[in-house]
């Protein structure tokens, strides 16, 4: 794990935050970080707030973060348990990506869940978002608000 570059990356997000996320980090232990999202605009998950912890392993930024729903959520790319598919993040995932490209990565996954096989959690979610989207958007907003 590059302390250094964890260092700057919470600094920069620190002076220049996303609007979408806030990051709660004690300065102590690099390789834990909570952070608070807003669900993309114009996606059923536009009004809702979650808390997410990135969990960064000592190959990072080799491999990335491990990311994990503290919130609710219904997804098809999530498992029961909150844990966002790992190969969905590892397909995206370079060395020269950061933390901040990984929250824009989540959003993009909440704003058009992947369907492709690889990608699916063994989830209700999933089974539900492939056989009928719209019975799905009324689960989530029930599970997710």
């Amino acid at each position: 794990m590059s302390i250094p570059r964890l260092q700057s990356e919470f600094k920069r997000l620190q002076l220049m935050p996303p609007r979408y996320m806030f990051v709660d980090f004690d300065g102590i232990d690099l390789s834990e970080w909570e952070i608070c999202m807003i669900g993309p605009a114009n996606s059923p998950y536009e009004a809702c707030l979650f808390h997410v912890h990135l969990s960064v392993g000592k190959e990072y930024p080799i491999s990335p973060p491990t990311i994990t729903f503290n919130s609710r959520i219904l997804h098809p790319n999530i498992s029961d348990r909150g844990l966002v598919c790992p190969n969905l993040v590892n397909k995206d995932w370079v060395h020269t990506m950061g933390i901040q490209d990984l929250m824009e990565l989540l959003q993009d996954i909440l704003m058009t869940p992947r369907m492709e096989k690889a990608y699916l959690m063994d989830t209700h979610a999933a089974r539900l978002y492939a056989s009928d989207v719209r019975a799905f958007t009324q689960e989530m907003m029930k599970v997710s608000s």
